[in-house]
């Protein structure tokens, strides 16, 4: 299995795959630490973990930085005004648009409204640049990094990086896009799959990913695609084309979750008593098993194992038979989100509350020894 940075990068990691780490062990299940107020206004959805600091973004207000081996505060700062409501770390700097923190003291070292553009959330960090989308009348694409930044006339949101940062993927206009940043120019648009009555049928918020030069995206319970990433031309697709009207409502939606790796896409609905994981190919997008996950939130896949949570107790399950294989002693009311870093899984809630577990060794599926 390929070494994939050990830290979340952006929301969802370079790929949108919600692969965390290549290693990943099942934790004590009595967190390691545990503190009642994270940041002065909680954690919002994505933060940001390396092998020794967690970084917040607390309400788009203010940026805080904890010891991930203690849950101590090492700094906070207060930003200037309100920003957007994500956060991306690369090196040495972390980017909660549209301020560039710097990762060791918080020092804000950059305010990129300087350069005459509104902003979203950074979408993709590559390279240690930020890929961030603009909006008003300059929307496109900025690319920042420590010696300056580039801008692109191009409308395609949830981006990723591709090519070493020659090319960009994402969504427009019911379309999944790429575009050449050298060329300035669209390579290629495959349209999503229309349905019976002519809409676009509707992908879930992490509509696809980019793994080994391969792209995989799913509109509905029911199709996965395989995307040549250099044509756009549609390598395999698993699943109709339209929806099955027969079918009970929430099986014509699309599902709230999808993560990735080398072997193994997932689809997960969230936070439904309908809820399910299931796990598909990424040779042909055939099932490979799927088990009932009635309320559950899912996370990131770390190693042999997806974190999540069922009823608001972490839990972690086997990726290769979905079989929970760990849940923490006692739940953590309304849990939010969740990163891994070195050993570690830490996880917050709609409180402000948060808990780190430590694993000892990795560990191995039985059903997959040697994969990771």
């Amino acid at each position: 299995m390929t070494l994939l940075n050990n830290w979340v990068i952006s929301p969802n990691n370079h790929g949108h795959s919600c692969w965390s780490t290549n290693k990943g062990g099942i934790p004590e299940i009595k967190p390691k630490w545990q503190i009642d107020k994270c940041a002065k206004y909680g954690a919002g959805w994505e933060f940001c973990a390396t092998d020794t600091q967690i970084y917040i973004n607390s309400a788009d207000l203010l940026s805080v930085a904890l010891d991930i081996e203690t849950g101590e505060k090492i700094w906070e700062v207060i930003l200037p005004d309100e920003a957007t409501s994500s956060i991306a770390i690369n090196a040495n700097q972390i980017c909660i648009a549209p301020y560039v923190l710097n990762q060791e003291n918080g020092k804000i070292v950059d305010d990129l409204t300087r350069y005459g553009y509104s902003f979203q959330p950074v979408e993709d960090v590559a390279n240690e640049i930020f890929f961030i989308n603009t909006t008003n009348e300059k929307k496109g694409v900025l690319c920042y990094h420590d010696t300056g930044y580039e801008f692109y006339d191009i409308p395609a949101g949830a981006i990723t990086s591709i090519g070493d940062g020659k090319r960009i993927v994402g969504i427009e206009s019911g379309s999944l896009v790429c575009y050449s940043l050298e060329e300035s120019r669209k390579q290629w648009s495959l349209r999503y799959p229309i349905g019976e009555d002519g809409s676009i049928l509707s992908p879930s918020s992490a509509s696809y990913m980019v793994i080994n030069h391969k792209i995989y995206m799913h509109v509905n319970y029911d199709t996965l695609r395989c995307v040549n990433i250099d044509t756009g031309d549609i390598i395999w697709q698993s699943g109709p084309s339209t929806i099955d009207e027969n079918k009970p409502p929430l099986y014509r939606k699309a599902p709230s979750r999808f993560l990735g790796c080398e072997d193994t896409l997932y689809l997960g609905r969230d936070i439904s008593d309908d809820g399910f994981l299931q796990a598909r190919s990424v040779e042909d997008g055939r099932e490979l098993w799927k088990v009932d996950a009635s309320q559950a939130r899912l996370f990131l896949i770390a190693g042999d194992l997806i974190f999540g949570a069922l009823n608001d107790v972490p839990v972690a399950w086997d990726r290769h038979t979905g079989e929970v294989v760990w849940n923490a002693n006692k739940p953590m009311t309304a849990i939010f989100h969740a990163v891994a870093a070195s050993n570690k899984i830490i996880y917050t809630n709609t409180m402000s509350q948060m808990r780190c577990y430590e694993w000892t060794a990795p560990y191995h599926s039985p059903e997959y020894l040697g994969s990771v």
